[in-house]
């Protein structure tokens, strides 16, 4: 079982990564920093009244607070550290609402006579996607409890897979079924050299034992199936709006 700081940090850097190409682009800024702004609603009112207090903000106020990725991660790592298992989520759930405010892009509607755009490809929503789900990585490179390069499956809302870092360097995916054991990227942005790719191993009970990639950042090809995801992950998956049903 990994340890429960590499659970907080595996979920919040799905959304964290998906950010930090934008925040670097952003100047800074004299708005309040969101890190202090969580830290002292928690020491005031408790993690429950300041979920409570940032979900009144978002998505509303996107604009609020500094949304500095780095000091807020410590913040959740530091009332993990101690055993605050209930803090450090409500930190981690406040970031991911801040995330997904300040850099997930709303779609405007086009005026009247324009034709809307075509839909992304979502492929079909499958139920049978347990069976990929868990930890991959090189077991070359583990180096003690938390690898720096391991990467999580996990589902996205229902029927869909996402894919993303488990202690950093890797942002976050939603993938799509394209056949039984191989899955695509289904939104790619300009940006992205390649739409990522997943070629799944799996053994006679039909569960992964690793899977092949096409990934441009790294070389280390097939990634193998290290172990299960941590407890209590699966509940805290990312899903993004257009997928909600």
């Amino acid at each position: 079982m990994l340890h429960l700081s590499s659970r907080l940090l595996g979920v919040a850097v799905a959304a964290a990564m998906l950010a930090s190409a934008a925040a670097a682009a952003r100047q800074t800024t004299s708005k309040p920093k969101l890190s202090e702004a969580v830290r002292a609603a928690i020491e005031k009112e408790g993690p429950d009244a300041a979920v409570r207090r940032f979900e009144a903000i978002y998505p509303g106020g996107k604009d609020a607070y500094e949304l500095d990725t780095s000091a807020v991660t410590e913040l959740m790592m530091a009332y993990a550290q101690r055993g605050d298992q209930k803090t450090s989520q409500a930190v981690m759930r406040i970031f991911m609402m801040a995330s997904e405010a300040v850099y997930v892009p709303s779609t405007p509607k086009p005026p009247a006579p324009a034709r809307a755009a075509e839909p992304v490809n979502t492929g079909p929503k499958r139920k049978d996607l347990a069976r990929f789900f868990g930890v991959f990585g090189n077991p070359g490179l583990q180096k003690g409890r938390i690898a720096p390069h391991n990467l999580f499956v996990n589902v996205s809302c229902d029927g869909y897979l996402h894919l993303g870092g488990l202690s950093g360097g890797t942002g976050g995916w939603i993938m799509r079924s394209e056949s039984d054991t191989v899955f695509v990227q289904m939104h790619v942005a300009e940006s992205d050299p390649v739409a990522l790719r997943l070629e799944f191993v799996v053994g006679p009970d039909g569960r992964a034992t690793a899977f092949l990639h096409n990934f441009y950042w790294r070389k280390d090809n097939p990634l193998t199936r290290l172990g299960d995801l941590p407890a209590g992950f699966e509940d805290l998956t990312w899903c993004p709006e257009e997928l909600r049903r």
